[in-house]
């Protein structure tokens, strides 16, 4: 199974940038990177795949929302015929420094809070069980 993608995502925003007001991103990713995140997920292809990201200051970190619509061609693991996928999911993620005096203050948790404070939309393997054969 793929481990994920998230390395295609053209834009990094430090925290403290979103203290200065909100920040509203548009990605619409090219041939180039669809074929990339197909292949790295065992797809045929990605038809279209573009993100709305909102960040918004939170606490002394930041929410960052959006929605994520993709076209995605697969193959059926029945009839192995390709079929395509509309996909659309919301996200919301609240993130804070490590260092924050609202983090938590386990070692593990402040690892955690260091994971959260460079998230990335992350996809993962497509599953056939929405194959229109089954």
């Amino acid at each position: 199974m793929a481990e994920g993608v998230n390395d295609p995502w053209p834009c990094v925003v430090k925290l403290g940038r979103v203290d200065r007001g909100d920040i509203d991103l548009h990605f619409d990713l090219d041939t180039a990177a669809r074929a990339e995140i197909a292949k790295t997920l065992g797809l045929v292809s990605i038809e279209s795949l573009e993100a709305d990201v909102f960040l918004r200051s939170w606490m002394d970190g930041a929410e960052i929302s959006g929605l994520i619509r993709a076209r995605v061609v697969q193959t059926c693991s029945v009839s192995a015929d390709e079929f395509e996928e509309p996909i659309e999911s919301r996200f919301s993620v609240h993130v804070i420094p490590a260092d924050s005096s609202s983090a938590p203050r386990t070692k593990a948790a402040s690892w955690a809070s260091i994971q959260r404070a460079t998230i990335r939309p992350t996809f993962s393997k497509a599953t056939p069980s929405t194959c229109p054969a089954m």
